[in-house]
């Protein structure tokens, strides 16, 4: 069975990919040159720029190496966003952590 990935995870990989195609042109080189310099087939360089296959950080570190760029340019310009349901969740644990630490109880009685 195969890995599920999550929303967020999937557009990261879109992202660097696209940051690595445009890193990649930049320099004028070719899809088999960078796979080249990292040890992968064209086909796997040509997967990471779609971004249907995501990049570890050794991968990242390796590309950052070959394009002459810094792994922070990959992460450049990508905002994650946060879904409606992850905020309502995380309102519910900051309001939770408040409530437990401004209201305490004393010999049974709420002590404000």
């Amino acid at each position: 069975m195969g890995k599920i990935q999550k929303e967020s995870d999937t557009s990261f990989n879109i992202h660097a990919g696209k940051r690595l195609r445009k890193a990649r042109i930049e320099l004028g080189k070719t899809q088999s040159w960078v796979g080249e310099q990292i040890k992968v087939t064209f086909q796997q360089v040509q997967k990471y720029e779609k971004g249907t296959n995501g990049m570890s950080a050794a991968t990242l570190g390796r590309l950052a190496i070959a394009l002459n760029v810094k792994v922070t340019y990959f992460y450049e310009g990508y905002d994650i966003v946060i879904r409606r349901s992850e905020m309502v969740a995380f309102f519910i644990s900051v309001l939770n952590f408040y409530f437990h630490h401004l209201f305490s109880y004393k010999n049974n009685e709420l002590v404000l």
